[in-house]
């Protein structure tokens, strides 16, 4: 894996080099590790995991809201039976 990285940042550095054009230079700056201050693949690995948790946030909320109204309505159901035996 190391080997692959360092081919990474060695094809990276070459480019720069040679003066690719930007819109070329741009895309390879989000397969860059860490290379010249960029830190695109750190932010968008980050950026995915933040967005994977406020998801799964979002889908349990209402899930655990009706489960606690359930549990209201049927103790009260509970308190009634009891206090008209």
């Amino acid at each position: 894996m190391d080997a692959a990285v360092q081919d990474i940042k060695n094809s990276y550095r070459e480019a720069l080099e040679r003066g690719l054009p930007f819109p070329i230079i741009y895309s390879l700056q989000f397969f860059s590790v860490d290379d010249g201050g960029l830190i695109w693949q750190r932010a968008i690995r980050s950026a995915g995991h933040f967005t994977s948790i406020v998801f799964w946030c979002v889908r349990l909320l209402p899930v655990s809201y009706r489960i606690m109204l359930d549990l209201f309505i049927y103790l009260k159901k509970q308190q009634r039976a009891c206090l008209y035996h």
